[in-house]
């Protein structure tokens, strides 16, 4: 029960457990593999792809890097024609990428000398803590 402003709310359940159990085994799988985890979080348009582009030719050069891609607009289905990222570009088929969505791509990714995965995310997902 939560007070504020003279109101009282009572809370039945916490509608976020499930997401925190996801990414509870998310940090698990990253950290038995020594794998990073770097979720970008944007409307569409906000620049997200141009930001990897910018970024994974650096990493890729010394790094063992995925990307793990949420919605794709007309631009990125253009460009992932043209430049694909090594190792691992996935396309997770929804705009969204909640944490249980993420957590079982990275079940089907061989992990194993992977250093880095990069979430290219929209909408309102908050990391939990991931």
């Amino acid at each position: 029960m939560a007070e504020k402003n003279g109101f009282t709310v009572k809370v039945y359940r916490n509608i976020m457990s499930s997401h925190g159990r996801w990414t509870k085994k998310i940090r698990e799988l990253l950290s038995a593999h020594n794998t990073v985890m770097v979720n970008i979080i944007g409307s569409p348009g906000s620049g997200k792809t141009a930001l990897l582009e910018a970024l994974l030719p650096h990493f890729m050069r010394k790094k063992n890097v995925s990307c793990l891609r949420g919605c794709e607009t007309d631009r990125d289905a253009r460009d992932s024609r043209q430049k694909t990222f090594r190792r691992t570009d996935r396309h997770a088929g929804a705009c969204h990428l909640s944490a249980q969505t993420i957590c079982n791509v990275l079940q089907e990714l061989d992990l194993s000398g992977l250093d880095f995965v990069f979430v290219e995310n929209v909408g309102t997902w908050s990391a939990g803590g991931i």
